[in-house]
């Protein structure tokens, strides 16, 4: 480890100091060096030696000291001399060290911000727009103007603190009213009045500060956009400068009526408190602007009244002005401008073998298709004769009854219609009927009587035959009377004659059917219970094909999600890179400072916005012509075919665990009862063969009794 040179250096006490050698930073007057031994202040060395009014403007601004204007700044504390007894003019000067402060374009544009200040939402951007607020108020208190405020020399930390450097270059007002003045001011940041103005020996006023403060303010609150830059209906070059000395603010209540309207995808002063829009309206438009102690407590308010948004915590708005304006800008450009870190652990990336999720899904599903489906079904024992024991013959001196022979009961009568009276009216009847048809033209009398005739026959014959069938029903059930009721005589004597035999020969049948019954209710609980193994086979069939559907799909969706985690992590390891690569830092043909802050004005800063800008084609920029537009495509194309894939695109360990833990368990549920089902169906066979002996003995058994009983019923059959 190489030790930093040395170098000596003196109070104008004569106390001595010592520097290192190698400076911490350069500027364009000189350079700044860390004291040995202390962290809280540092040393600036002048490239050449300051002449004499300069001398005396830094001891004016130490004889100013106090602590806010330490808080606030980097501001001159005394003078150091290279030799101790101060022959020769002072050669810098001692001021507070700003440590952990960066620039603030690195906070207010969303692509540095990213990688500068990744915890930071907008409401740290409204604090930091009110602290910077208040230290520019704190030097204004001092006497002093800042005069070149500009993004360059604010420096912000990680918890909106906020401090100005090259403070001995601010204006300063001497003892006798005249005024050190300063000379520089970027375009951007005058005010109109000033944008023509020869700035040497000119005195500024804290006005001038004021309107750059807005402008700053502006930019941290619309994520780096600066308010006079926008979409114009302009047929030439309209410069941020000639916008500023015209009063075109782009994002005013009056500049669509003049032809101006704020770039596309970006906020509006609508998503702020009123008091704070008709701020920036006064700031722009008006030269009477808010003060920087104004700014200060209106930005501090508004920063105090933000909500949380629900969708995301890293998303605060200002709730009374309606929904989040950042997931709606997420929606639409799908640029979110305040990300939730990603945690990220490259120290062991995921391999295929961690992730892998063994699950034997072939094995599985084999072990159930080799089991047959369950076809087994019940069939009645069939006995050898050999089992059965001899018929119960009937009891001794039993014999067995002579057939009863009962009389047949008579037809019933068929109603006369062959009796000989009815025949020999019919066959009158029909001819009459013939010839009174045949003469209903030519004797229509004759014809009518003769109908009438017939008629009169009919009528006799119905009537004769309803007589004769009324008498031979009569006779018909008196005669069946006497059949019935000499049979039940017959039949009385039979029954109380083989009363013995009719007894035995119902015993038997009653033991028969008895035995029968036990039979059948045995057999349909067996087949019952075979019935409920096969619907159980067949349903944990089902159930196996579709928790491999399910497991196949689950397998696919992980991998899905794997891989879109990785290519996401691809994509955006290619946007890193390119969104490192700014467009201020480059050298593009045709494309200076001013059209640098026009892009940025648009939100385009790095190569990654060109690539976008070109995807998405919905909007132009002004003044960027076709020729122009190639220039930033060619540059913003070179830079992507420079990136190189290494090891920190692969997919973070903790991550895939993560996404492997959401599948894992459901997954091997699912195989663990699908194995289940496996073992279940195979073991169905082996259930029933464990069970059948018994079963089919007890049935065996049933069979035989009943078919001996069914032997010895019919051996007492009278049939």
């Amino acid at each position: 480890m190489s030790v930093p040179s040395i170098r000596q250096l003196f109070f104008e006490t004569g106390q001595s100091l010592q520097i290192q050698a190698n400076p911490l930073a350069r500027g364009g007057e000189g350079t700044i060096h860390c004291i040995s031994g202390s962290e809280e202040y540092l040393v600036k060395i002048y490239s050449t030696e300051p002449d004499e009014s300069r001398i005396a403007k830094l001891r004016a601004m130490i004889a100013t000291e106090s602590s806010a204007l330490i808080e606030a700044s980097a501001w001159p504390l005394g003078l150091i001399y290279s030799d101790a007894q101060r022959i020769n003019p002072p050669i810098g000067f001692t001021m507070p060290a700003v440590v952990d402060h960066r620039e603030l374009h690195q906070l207010f544009s969303p692509v540095e911000r990213k990688s500068h200040f990744p915890g930071a939402n907008w409401r740290m951007l409204a604090l930091t727009a009110s602290n910077l607020a208040r230290v520019v108020h704190a030097v204004h208190q001092a006497g002093a103007v800042i005069g070149d405020l500009n993004q360059n020399n604010v420096l912000v930390s990680s918890r909106a603190t906020v401090r100005l450097i090259d403070c001995d270059s601010f204006q300063f007002r001497r003892s006798d009213g005249n005024y050190w003045t300063t000379d520089v001011g970027k375009e951007e940041y005058l005010p109109p009045e000033l944008q023509s103005a020869n700035l040497r020996d000119l005195v500024r006023s804290p006005n001038d500060d004021n309107f750059a403060l807005a402008i700053l303010i502006f930019q941290l609150m619309f994520m780096g956009r600066h308010p006079f830059s926008g979409r114009h209906n302009r047929a030439t070059d309209f410069p941020i400068g000639n916008a500023i000395i015209e009063g075109a603010y782009f994002y005013g209540r009056s500049a669509a009526q003049r032809g101006f309207s704020p770039p596309p995808f970006v906020i509006t002063p609508a998503v702020l408190p009123t008091d704070i829009s008709h701020a920036f309206e006064s700031a722009f438009l008006s030269p009477s602007r808010p003060s920087a102690l104004e700014w200060s407590n209106l930005l501090l308010s508004f920063a105090n009244s933000m909500a949380t948004c629900t969708e995301s915590p890293r998303h605060m708005f200002y709730a009374q002005a309606g929904q989040c304006p950042w997931c709606l800008l997420k929606s639409s450009i799908r640029v979110d401008y305040f990300p939730e870190p990603i945690a990220q652990n490259m120290s062991q990336t995921a391999t295929l073998d961690l992730l892998k999720i063994e699950v034997p899904l072939e094995d599985l599903c084999e072990s159930i298709t080799s089991v047959a489906p369950f076809q087994f079904k019940y069939k009645r024992p069939i006995l050898p004769k050999k089992q059965f024991r001899p018929v119960n013959l009937p009891p001794d001196g039993m014999d067995r009854p002579l057939p009863l022979n009962l009389d047949a009961e008579p037809l019933e009568p068929a109603g006369g219609i062959d009796h000989p009276m009815v025949v020999l009216i019919q066959a009158f009847l029909v001819p009459i009927v013939l010839i009174a048809m045949g003469s209903l033209m030519f004797k229509p009398v004759l014809s009518v009587i003769l109908m009438s005739i017939s008629f009169g026959l009919f009528a006799l014959c119905k009537g004769f035959q309803a007589f004769l069938l009324h008498q031979s029903h009569t006779s018909w059930l008196v005669e069946c009377d006497q059949i019935r009721s000499k049979n039940h005589d017959l039949q009385s004597d039979w029954q109380a004659l083989n009363q013995l035999w009719l007894t035995e020969h119902e015993s038997r049948l009653q033991l028969r059917d008895n035995l029968l019954a036990r039979l059948v209710d045995r057999e349909l609980q067996w087949t019952n219970w075979l019935d409920h193994i096969r619907n159980s086979d067949s349903e944990l069939r089902l159930e196996a094909k579709k928790l491999q559907n399910l497991i196949t799909q689950k397998l696919q969706s992980y991998e899905k999600e794997l891989n879109d985690h990785t290519r996401a992590r691809q994509i955006q390891a290619v946007e890193q890179w390119m969104e490192g690569h700014l467009i201020r830092d480059a050298n593009i043909a045709q494309i200076g400072r001013s059209r640098v802050a026009m892009l940025a004005s648009f939100g385009i800063e790095t190569a990654a916005d060109v690539v976008r800008l070109f995807q998405s084609q919905s909007y132009a920029i002004p003044g960027f012509g076709q020729r122009l537009m190639n220039n930033l495509w060619y540059w913003a194309a070179d830079i992507q075919t420079q990136y190189k894939p290494d090891a920190s695109v692969a997919l973070p360990m903790e991550l895939g665990l993560k996404i492997k833990s959401k599948y894992e368990q459901e997954i091997q549920t699912m195989a663990h009862r699908l194995q289940m089902i496996g073992e279940d169906l195979a073991g169905f066979m082996p259930l029933v063969e464990s069970k059948k002996p018994k079963v089919m003995g007890v049935l065996t058994q049933l069979t035989l009794e009943y078919l001996q009983a069914e032997a010895d019923v019919k051996v007492m059959s009278l049939d």
